[in-house]
């Protein structure tokens, strides 16, 4: 340039990508596909392919090629709508043990959650002695906290609650 300033160059773009190398299992496409659809798995397609085709690649070309053709489902899952007031569960188990206050011992305390489905709102009391009895005042305490009870409760670990 005239003016004495060096001369601007455009940074140099992303390297070109490497040419792509053809599967040796490309041209058993076909017979890969219908083995899959059978549900068989590479191993067995890779031992067909050798002792009907002659197969001279490596296992591992054919596994590669196998896990690009297998059509993967998307995990199934079902979205639950919930009303407000209409459902919450309620969680009764045991905790990690834990010094008890005021001594020196360790036991393992109860825990009680209690959660509504419409607002994943929770309510989580620990309690040291557990009963029939304490267990339903766990879940009065819960409706207090709440404002009201639910149409239904959901128990989960009911047979622990009755110790």
């Amino acid at each position: 340039m005239a003016n004495g300033s060096a001369e601007q160059t455009a940074q140099p773009g992303p390297p070109a990508p490497a040419p792509t190398t053809r599967s040796l299992c490309e041209p058993r496409r076909c017979f890969i596909e219908a083995q899959l659809r059978l549900k068989r798995n590479a191993t067995a397609v890779y031992q067909d392919l050798v002792d009907q085709f002659g197969f001279a690649g490596h296992y591992n070309s054919v596994k590669r090629f196998v896990a690009r053709l297998r059509v993967r489902e998307p995990e199934q899952f079902d979205r639950l709508e919930f009303a407000p007031g209409e459902e919450m569960q309620a969680d009764y188990g045991e905790g990690a043990l834990t010094r008890v206050p005021g001594t020196d011992r360790y036991r393992r305390p109860r825990l009680f959650v209690a959660t509504l489905r419409y607002s994943r709102r929770s309510f989580r009391r620990v309690v040291w002695k557990s009963s029939q009895q304490v267990w339903a005042e766990l879940h009065e305490q819960a409706w207090r906290y709440f404002g009201g009870s639910a149409q239904y409760v959901v128990l989960y670990n009911l047979p622990r609650a009755a110790e």
